[in-house]
């Protein structure tokens, strides 16, 4: 079961920005199962749609802070705003689809195009790690999730020429 936690995973107790309340309405939404006692057993395109929205309000929230420990190659804290650009711009650009693998066709490929600096670059490749697992896929359940988050790590890493810990 995808359970409360990996669906919670996105949002660890900062304030809610002022004007965010679209990111608001998605996070109780997301976690109005838990009222209900409903498991969610798998995820379509919709819900990872709005998982991923969840994730940049987080980033968003955390933005200052990966800017600050931003130290490889260069120190120039720019990690934090350039990976809040490429989700932010893909997010905006991708079309909404019920099929996990069409959304993240589209997804993946909108985040390479929109990639901002190393670090747009290596997390859109992070997501097409996850479009190459999940590719065939209308819903996916807690293992496939898992086999695409190691996809995901193994092809942005493959995508670094001297991959260096503290890079991806």
């Amino acid at each position: 079961n995808i359970g409360p936690g990996l669906l919670s995973a996105y949002y660890v107790g900062k304030p809610i920005h002022k004007g965010l309340t679209e990111e608001k309405a998605l996070i109780e939404n997301l976690l109005n199962h838990k009222k209900t006692r409903k498991q969610i057993n798998s995820i379509n395109g919709i819900i990872f749609e709005n998982m991923i929205k969840c994730a940049l309000h987080n980033l968003i929230c955390y933005e200052e802070d990966i800017n600050k420990i931003n130290v490889f190659p260069v120190s120039d804290g720019d990690t934090g705003t350039n990976m809040r650009f490429t989700l932010e711009s893909s997010i905006n650009s991708t079309p909404s689809s019920e099929k996990l693998g069409e959304y993240l066709k589209n997804l993946s490929k909108e985040m390479l195009f929109g990639a901002r600096g190393n670090s747009g670059v290596i997390l859109s490749q992070i997501f097409k790690g996850f479009y190459i697992s999940l590719q065939e896929k209308k819903c996916a359940n807690s293992e496939d999730l898992a086999k695409a988050f190691l996809e995901g790590a193994r092809t942005a890493r493959e995508s670094v020429v001297k991959p260096v810990e503290g890079t991806i």
